[in-house]
């Protein structure tokens, strides 16, 4: 027995050596944050927002937790039923690109950011086309998106209440209804073969006064 005791009071501290290590290290390893690129951690503690880490490698303490979001822009596109002066169902794909701005206002202000965002930008669009037809729409739609890269105050506001940033807009070429689309056809074809008789009168025309001559 007491060569056993002598045994452990010799490894004892050395156990406890290790033990300090071990608790160490692990307390070093929850305190390191790792953040991927194009991303944003996120720290809370006890569910309270205490900050933002950018990407690469950074600290915290141990008792807080990191969660990572990504913060590159992103694209949202869809093909928008809008209603002209002329018609009630023309489509117009638009692509909206936006990033994160504030992952705090984000992730935890706004649980409805993103959604919340493409309804104001689609509403915007909506309003703008409805003053116009949709004949106008296809050479005016380029206006349509700078009236709402334009709006310092809509977009300053989505900055703070969502932490989201619109990067761009496009907006492609209009799609009329098929009624529209075949009237617009009948209408050309019909100014084509007017030209036609035009130009075939005249020839007529010019050959009668030469043989008049």
């Amino acid at each position: 027995m007491g060569e056993l005791a002598q045994i452990f009071n010799t490894v004892a501290p050395w156990i406890g050596y290790g033990v300090a290590a071990i608790t160490a290290l692990t307390l070093t390893a929850k305190s390191l944050v790792f953040t991927d690129p194009g991303h944003q951690s996120l720290i809370t503690s006890f569910g309270k927002f205490k900050g933002v880490r950018d990407s690469g490698l950074a600290y915290k303490h141990f008792w807080q937790k990191a969660t990572e979001i990504p913060v590159m822009t992103k694209t949202e596109s869809d093909e928008l039923n809008v209603a002209t002066t002329d018609t009630n169902d023309t489509k117009l794909p638009v692509r909206i690109s936006w990033s994160i701005c504030d992952a705090n206002q984000y992730k935890f202000e706004n649980e409805e950011a993103r959604e919340e965002m493409i309804s104001i930008i689609y509403a915007a669009v909506r309003e703008s086309a409805h003053s116009m037809s949709v004949e106008d729409l296809f050479g005016e739609k380029d206006s349509i998106k700078r009236k709402i890269l334009e709006d310092n105050e809509m977009l300053n506001d989505m900055k703070k209440r969502l932490g989201i940033k619109i990067e761009n807009i496009v907006i492609d070429e209009p799609k009329p209804p098929q009624e529209i689309v075949n009237a617009k056809k009948r209408i050309e074809t019909a100014n084509l073969e007017a030209q036609a008789a035009e130009r075939e009168a005249r020839a007529y025309a010019s050959a009668g006064y030469r043989e008049l001559v």
